[in-house]
């Protein structure tokens, strides 16, 4: 009977434990989603400002029409320079960001 009593109260001192580390820390918020925020459309020749949101970084950029003039892990200055674009995808390489899909006027 003695052991059956041991095992009851390691089980709720445990249970009791694992129900204050709960208590202080509060429960875990989700992380927000990784995404590229900017313009579209955009004017041909103009320059645009694209910047990460969520807690998620860069590790380059890359862009499918258009020059990268400026960037740092969590934004990217794009001149969208180049003649015949329709559109242009963004991309923040290393993240887990859905590419920018940027309309060309």
């Amino acid at each position: 009977m003695k052991q059956y009593t041991f095992y009851f109260i390691a089980f709720l001192a445990a249970f009791m434990l694992i129900g204050i580390n709960q208590s202080i820390g509060g429960p875990k918020k989700p992380r927000p989603a990784c995404s590229i925020s900017g313009p579209s459309p955009v004017t041909e020749g103009n320059t645009y400002t694209y910047n990460l949101e969520g807690e998620c970084s860069a590790s380059s950029w890359s862009v499918s029409c258009g020059t990268i003039v400026s960037s740092t892990s969590t934004s990217v200055k794009i001149d969208f320079n180049q003649t015949g674009c329709s559109s242009s995808t963004i991309k923040a390489n290393g993240t887990t960001a859905t590419p920018k899909i940027v309309t060309i006027d």
